[in-house]
């Protein structure tokens, strides 16, 4: 038997800023990570390369604010799609551990897909319109 929420938790779940998503009481990391681009770049990156340094990973893919850049990197780790580890051999510097991004048992899978939703869309193009193309997909 499935035991009640605690009281009070689900008027904590975050709704995604994706307006198509709105209603949902929980969350999707496909549906995130689809709507998404910049976490698609990120998951790409973490794959391509693991065990990268945050600020490497940031210029990789091109955000500009570390804040929307740690924001999405959270959301990630709340998916358990990327790992956040110390780094090897990481000591204190100015007060921070410098951390690496890793990939998960659920990053190829996810990455693999969300190429597939990626190309769906670059081919209904006409359908779906240029500007959801342009906003979307990341091949």
């Amino acid at each position: 038997m499935l035991e009640p929420l605690p009281k009070g938790l689900i008027a904590t779940m975050s709704l995604t800023s994706c307006e198509s998503m709105k209603g949902f009481a929980v969350e999707d990391p496909v549906a995130y990570a689809f709507s998404h681009p910049e976490a698609k770049r990120i998951l790409r990156a973490v794959l391509e390369k693991g065990g990268q340094g945050f600020e490497e990973v940031r210029a990789q893919v091109g955000i500009e604010h570390s804040e929307t850049f740690h924001r999405v990197v959270r959301k990630l780790a709340q998916f358990d799609l990327v790992a956040v580890r110390a780094a090897p051999g990481a000591k204190f510097r100015k007060h921070r551990i410098p951390m690496v991004l890793e990939p998960t048992a659920k990053t190829e899978r996810l990455v693999r897909v969300l190429h597939q939703l990626d190309q769906v869309v670059v081919e209904n193009g006409a359908i779906v319109g240029q500007r959801t193309v342009q906003e979307l997909a990341v091949l």
